[in-house]
């Protein structure tokens, strides 16, 4: 893991937990999504202006790659709107982004995707899994088994699997246009491919809105009602997701960007707290502190 791709993806977590905040205090949906994904696509339409890269003529399989990852964050966000119907927030956050380590780890090894991960930073890997598992628990006597086999954690599985699809994906993507446009610099390819991704993205999610009438009285009142935020939310998300796809090309296995994206858990803890006034527990600072030592342990 290199300092650079550190660095990006800090940034980025702050910038997640920023809309994060912003969609725990509102009735998360798919227009709400729809909306904080249409800012970036705004903001980064530019670049395919001047970009250097030549995107129409790119193979065939980039472009199934990128509508595959697409489709991956589609069904992601279904699964984030079926799980807040099912499950609260604070129990299902971490849950959710604890579940896509271990999958991202092992669909990585089986497809021979990137380098081999080393011992130490396998285990830093499901230290930080364990850290994410321990924190939505209120106690260490009220966890049992039984309690995760209900509705709320079949989505919470689609959710993690839909994290786990994009980032595979997208780190597909960025392989094929290192391939083809070697000479152009990396931050550049990025936020070429982050401008084609997002407009593929809502173009999926504002083709499902206008599908469905009950999305699109949703959308219709966030329009009409001029609710600023998921606008807001989207001037988060503006450097959000950008910066990941950036630290991608900094890692030789994109399980570790998966891992430190969970940067993010301990930012969302201390916000939840002093801002939503959630309550602190035990399993949460030791959850907190876990996941300190597994990324520690990752980057050696």
């Amino acid at each position: 893991m290199s300092v650079i791709a550190f660095l990006l993806v800090l940034i980025s977590a702050f910038s997640h937990v920023g809309w994060n905040l912003l969609a725990k205090k509102s009735k998360f949906s798919i227009p709400f999504y729809a909306i904080i994904c249409t800012v970036p696509a705004i903001f980064w339409l530019q670049m395919l202006f001047w970009t250097p890269v030549d995107y129409w003529h790119l193979p065939c399989r980039f472009w199934l790659s990128v509508i595959l990852g697409c489709l991956s964050e589609f069904c992601y966000c279904g699964a984030i709107v079926g799980t807040y119907r099912r499950m609260d927030m604070s129990t299902a956050y971490p849950l959710m982004r604890s579940l896509a380590i271990p999958m991202t780890m092992g669909v990585s090894a089986f497809f021979g995707l990137g380098a081999a991960l080393s011992p130490l930073a396998k285990l830093g890997m499901m230290v930080v899994f364990l850290g994410c598992f321990l924190m939505p628990l209120h106690s260490f006597s009220s966890f049992r088994f039984s309690e995760l086999l209900n509705p709320g954690m079949l989505f919470v599985l689609l959710v993690s699997l839909g994290t786990t699809g994009y980032t595979i994906f997208d780190s597909i993507s960025q392989h094929i246009l290192a391939e083809e446009f070697a000479e152009i610099s990396k931050p550049v390819r990025s936020l070429t491919f982050y401008a084609i991704r997002c407009l593929t993205l809502i173009a999926i999610l504002w083709s499902c809105i206008l599908l469905i009438p009950s999305q699109r009285a949703i959308a219709k009142d966030y329009i009409v009602s001029r609710n600023p935020t998921p606008w807001y939310g989207g001037l988060f998300a503006v450097l959000s997701y950008p910066l990941v796809i950036l630290a991608m090309n900094y890692v030789n296995n994109v399980s570790y960007i998966q891992a430190f994206r969970q940067l993010g858990m301990p930012m969302g803890l201390i916000l939840g707290i002093v801002v939503l006034k959630e309550p602190c527990t035990l399993t949460k600072c030791l959850g907190c502190a876990l996941l300190a030592i597994g990324l520690i342990m990752t980057c050696l």
